[in-house]
């Protein structure tokens, strides 16, 4: 159970930190794209 608690305690925090990196490569990109639409524009 300890060994479970220990897997766990250090499967969710890296999970959620790969996410987050993932979510602000997407933001990233998307950044990108309006910042290209609105050059486009002017």
């Amino acid at each position: 159970m300890l060994t479970f608690a220990i897997f766990f305690a250090g499967i969710v925090p890296a999970v959620f930190i790969w996410n987050l990196t993932k979510e602000i490569k997407e933001i990233k990109e998307d950044n990108k794209r309006l910042l290209e639409i609105l050059a486009e524009r002017k």
